[in-house]
C-alpha cells in the first residue's frame, strides 16, 4: 500500500493497482507528511498538516486518537512501525 498527502488537505491511500482504497479529510492545511505505523498492533496512517497537527487514522479512514496539535507546521515524520513512537520536524 501507499499513502499520500497534498496541498488539497487529504490523504488517500492506494493499493499498488494504483485503485485509490481510503480518503482521509479532516486537516485544514497542507498535508506534508505521511506514513504507516502500529497502534494496538492495528496497521494506522500518520499524517502531519501545515496546520500544525498530526493524526493517526485507521485504514477505514476514521481517527484513532484526537488530533495532537503542535506549535508549529508539520514538515516531516518519521515512524516506528513495532510500537506507536512517532518524530516529527
Amino acid at each position: 500500500m501507499i499513502v499520500s498527502g497534498g496541498n488539497n488537505y487529504v490523504v488517500r491511500v492506494w493499493n499498488l493497482g494504483n485503485q485509490m482504497v481510503s480518503v482521509f479529510q479532516g486537516h485544514e492545511g497542507g498535508v506534508q507528511a505521511v506514513a504507516f505505523a502500529d497502534y494496538n498492533q492495528q496497521p494506522i496512517v500518520v499524517s502531519g498538516s501545515a496546520d500544525g497537527t498530526v493524526r493517526l487514522w485507521d485504514l477505514a479512514g476514521d481517527l484513532v486518537t484526537a488530533p495532537i496539535d503542535l506549535i508549529s507546521k508539520v514538515r516531516a515524520l518519521s515512524s516506528a512501525t513495532s510500537n506507536l513512537q512517532l518524530a516529527t520536524s
